[in-house]
Formats: C-alpha cells, sequence, structure tokens
C-alpha cells in the first residue's frame, strides 16, 4: 500500500519527469536513512507513515504557495493555512509516533531484586 501510495504522489508530477525523479530519489533516500540498519516491521510502517505525510506537507505547501500568486481572498488564504497546518500537524505527529516506537523498542530490560532463604538478596537484569 505503500509503494501504491508513493506511486500516485509522485504520479502528481508526470509533466514535470525531474520533479518526479528527484522525489523518488528523495523518498528512496529518507527510507534508508530512517530505517538504519535492522528496523522492526512496526518501524517499516511508521517510517512510510512518516515519508507520506512529508510529500503530503510540502506537496499541498506548495499548491497553497501558489494559489496566493494570483488574487487571493483573506478568507482563502485562511482556509490554506489551515489546510496547510493540518498536514504538518500529521507529519509532526508521525515523526513522533516513530521516535515513541524507538524509544519503546530500546528500553533497557528490567532489574528484579529477589530475597532468597537465608536472607539472602540477588539483584537479576535481563529479560524475564
Amino acid at each position: 500500500m505503500a509503494r501504491l501510495c508513493r506511486g500516485q504522489f509522485s504520479g502528481l508530477y508526470e509533466s514535470q519527469p525531474m520533479i518526479q525523479e528527484q522525489i523518488k530519489h528523495r523518498a528512496k533516500v529518507m527510507r534508508q536513512e530512517l530505517a538504519g540498519e535492522t528496523p522492526t516491521p512496526l518501524e517499516l510502517l511508521l517510517i512510510d507513515v512518516v515519508i507520506a505525510a512529508h510529500q503530503d506537507y510540502w506537496h499541498t505547501a506548495l499548491l497553497a504557495m501558489q494559489s496566493q500568486r494570483g488574487s487571493s481572498t483573506l478568507r482563502d488564504m485562511e482556509k490554506w493555512e489551515r489546510i496547510v497546518s493540518s498536514k504538518e500537524a500529521r507529519y509532526l505527529r508521525a515523526v513522533g509516533e516513530l521516535a515513541r516506537v524507538r524509544r519503546l523498542l530500546n528500553l533497557s530490560a528490567p532489574q528484579l531484586n529477589i530475597n532468597m532463604p537465608g536472607g539472602q538478596q540477588v539483584n537479576v537484569n535481563g529479560k524475564i
């Protein structure tokens, strides 16, 4: 599904092959940079969401700038500002979720203190 979404997005720029290739290349590079060496399946899903939100935000920001070149009313400008702000919030939420999942995946193992018979205390580190 993510590949289909990326294809549809780059299809918006079919009439501009240089831009289309740059978008494809940038998405590929972002995916590699965000994935790192050993990403989990959950991280890969969230990386696809981050890339889609990134592309959507910048595409919408570009449309907003283009719409304001002509004679725009204050109402139109406010509408575009709300749309761009919502796209930016979606993008930032996706980045935040990826960071949160990575933080949770890298939590240290719990430490247990066990009282043994005879009053001896043993500390155990590691996965249960």
